[in-house]
């Protein structure tokens, strides 16, 4: 677990709010994207990074 927290702790704060939205809050990618002010495919991009 400290492994995965490390992890995380190691993103921008955007891909870490987006990982947050997308994973833990079931937000989907047009949603995070509306949010964030951003294209659909530039949250994919960002989340696919990880």
């Amino acid at each position: 677990m400290q492994e995965l927290f490390a992890a995380i702790g190691k993103l921008t704060e955007i891909q870490q709010k987006r990982l947050k939205k997308y994973y833990f809050e079931g937000l989907k990618l047009r949603e995070i994207a509306e949010a964030d002010g951003v294209t659909h495919e530039r949250v994919e991009h960002s989340l696919r990074v990880l």
